[in-house]
């Protein structure tokens, strides 16, 4: 499984305090020391023992860079026990019961995370529908173009415009970037199929116009432009 930034650290801490505080969790609370007489050949079997204080210690210390690492590490504590007891025995099936209730505990945390996800995802979709239900000014009567800055346009700017313009579909905005491209001297690709643009032929002028149209357009709607990188 891969969780990416779906859970905090916060979170795995919680899950892992949940993990230790269940009525098997005591088997795994501490490390093995290496003169235990209980685990005979221990350290020849287990090459890198794990435990629920080590892994709650190491979240506490920011040892961790992500849930993913703190999740293999959770994983490495139950399979130890397995490569050590071997599969049927009595300790690995004490582990098997731990190692469901971790599971499930996780799925609890990610229910609430995918739900806040939603959440937001159905937020961002409404200001958007609010953008192109309530299209702008044309070009013509839109901005000033000699206040618009002197930058030079990045492969990133023209990257984060082609997603901003793939969101602005409507009549007037098509017909908007239209006049801002016809007005800067860009001739349109035309074929029998469709109709594209190179972005790499667009004069930087009507680059810098274009960008800040976009740009206009979801400041109005109180929606974020996009930015290379960003997820919803």
């Amino acid at each position: 499984m891969i969780i990416g930034n779906r859970l905090t650290m916060n979170q795995c801490q919680s899950i892992s305090k949940q993990v230790l505080n269940h009525h098997i969790g005591s088997y795994f609370s501490y490390p093995i020391k290496e003169d235990d007489p209980s685990f005979p050949g221990y350290f020849n079997v287990v090459k890198t023992p794990m435990d629920l204080s080590t892994i709650i210690t190491k979240i506490n210390s920011k040892l961790y860079k992500n849930a993913d690492e703190w999740y293999q590490d959770m994983h490495l504590m139950f399979d130890n026990v397995k490569k050590y007891y071997g599969k049927g025995a009595y300790f690995t099936a004490l582990s098997l019961e731990l190692y469901k209730f971790f599971e499930k505990q996780l799925g609890k945390a990610l229910s609430v995370t995918n739900e806040s996800y939603l959440e937001n995802a159905k937020r961002y979709f409404e200001k958007l529908d609010k953008l192109l239900l309530t299209p702008p000014p044309l070009y013509s009567e839109g901005f000033n173009i000699a206040q618009l800055p002197q930058i030079e346009v990045t492969a990133d700017d023209k990257f984060e415009f082609a997603v901003a313009a793939s969101l602005l579909t409507s009549k007037t905005d098509v017909l908007a970037m239209t006049q801002i491209l016809d007005a800067n001297g860009y001739n349109f690709e035309h074929k029998e199929e469709d109709q594209s643009i190179n972005m790499n032929e667009v004069p930087d002028q009507a680059m810098k116009e274009l960008i800040t149209y976009a740009k206009q357009r979801f400041k109005s709607a109180g929606a974020p432009y996009p930015k290379k990188g960003d997820s919803i």
